[in-house]
């Protein structure tokens, strides 16, 4: 409701545009956001299919790519930290939720990284699937871009440091931390 997917796709999807797979690029980091911003895989796909499915359809991505990229983005929230998954797991091996959290970051960035090389391959191999925003697309540039760029990612980065970073300084408990990042 805010409209942060909102900005955060438009900015990246400007940023990559001009490269083959840059909306797809673009949908993977926005997805690796999300997934640590809302912690539930339903939100992040809900989120991310409406807003850039028909941008992509619009410019020529292959449908089944698109909807695969989307789905797949919205698999980070599983395990991209403050996952529910993460925390009815650490209940389970009677683990702290903030060990579970610091756990799962590098399986979590190995994935994100995974999906941007596929996306790279079928840039590489199959750009037609893959176009590149033609240049009417790309409307923003320069500081107009950045600016962009920057109003959709601070207030992620800090909602995510008020609930992740207050959790791994040892700040405040899990409990407390998502407290924060409601309030």
């Amino acid at each position: 409701r805010s409209g942060l997917a909102e900005d955060l796709l438009e900015g990246a999807g400007q940023g990559f545009g001009k490269l083959p797979g840059g909306l797809a690029v673009a949908v993977v980091l926005v997805g690796a956001i999300l997934g640590a911003v809302t912690g539930t895989v339903a939100a992040s796909v809900i989120a991310m299919g409406m807003i850039s499915l028909p941008v992509m359809m619009k410019y020529g991505y292959d449908m089944k790519l698109g909807t695969g990229v989307i789905a797949a983005s919205g698999t980070f929230a599983q395990l991209m930290p403050p996952s529910l998954v993460l925390i009815l797991l650490a209940d389970q091996l009677q683990v702290s939720v903030g060990d579970m959290y610091l756990g799962a970051f590098g399986p979590a960035l190995a994935q994100i990284a995974l999906y941007l090389i596929f996306i790279a391959g079928v840039a590489m191999f199959q750009p037609h699937r893959v176009p590149a925003l033609p240049p009417e697309a790309r409307t923003l540039h320069g500081w107009a871009l950045w600016s962009k760029i920057l109003w959709g990612m601070v207030p992620s980065l800090v909602l995510i440091f008020l609930v992740l970073g207050t959790i791994f300084l040892g700040l405040a408990p899990p409990t407390e931390a998502g407290a924060m990042g409601a309030w």
